[in-house]
């Protein structure tokens, strides 16, 4: 039985998971880690944004100071996301975050800021009623989190993990666009 409370990643770790589901990349030792999806990100604002009004620069660096909305500390969508956009400055990053992706998109639907949202979160329709605009990223060979499979390297059941993870990259093109 697993414990609650650990990330998925200490439960495979610990036996008590046998192969696991998320977003890369997730550090990790003792782990096979196999990607089968790049989830792009999407510069998500408000359709009446000051915002749409100015071309930003490719790093954020012209957006304006406590804009950005992001998910909290710790939670690894935060991390993807600020990678994805490459933003080093951290005074553009907003001190109030969300708890969840919907708390998120609603706040960025009430015009409080601007935030990066995932193809994955869009394409299941979070955005179904709102005011929120979608704006491509700049680096578009670096805009993504990748989505994968993870199980224990000395797995026996490896073979079954590899023949499960080739049958979801062959079907996950049915779901989701491709992003090669």
């Amino acid at each position: 039985m697993s414990q609650l409370g650990l990330h998925p990643l200490k439960q495979l770790n610990n036996g008590d998971l046998d192969l696991v589901l998320l977003a890369l990349p997730y550090p990790s030792t003792g782990v096979v880690m196999n990607s089968f999806y790049k989830d792009q990100f999407y510069f998500a604002q408000h359709k009446d944004s000051q915002l749409n009004k100015q071309v930003l620069d490719a790093d954020y660096s012209n957006l304006d100071d406590h804009t950005l909305l992001l998910l909290e500390d710790g939670h690894c969508m935060r991390d993807h996301a600020l990678s994805a956009c490459h933003l080093e400055r951290s005074e553009k990053i907003n001190a109030f975050s969300a708890s969840s992706l919907h708390t998120l998109v609603q706040m960025v639907n009430n015009d409080l800021g601007v935030t990066f949202l995932p193809e994955m979160a869009i394409a299941s329709g979070i955005l179904n009623n709102t005011d929120i605009t979608l704006s491509e990223l700049a680096d578009k060979n670096n805009n993504y989190r990748e989505i994968g499979f993870a199980w224990r390297i000395q797995s026996n059941r490896t073979d079954e993990f590899e023949q499960l993870f080739t049958l979801v990259k062959q079907q996950i093109a049915h779901l989701l666009p491709v992003n090669e």
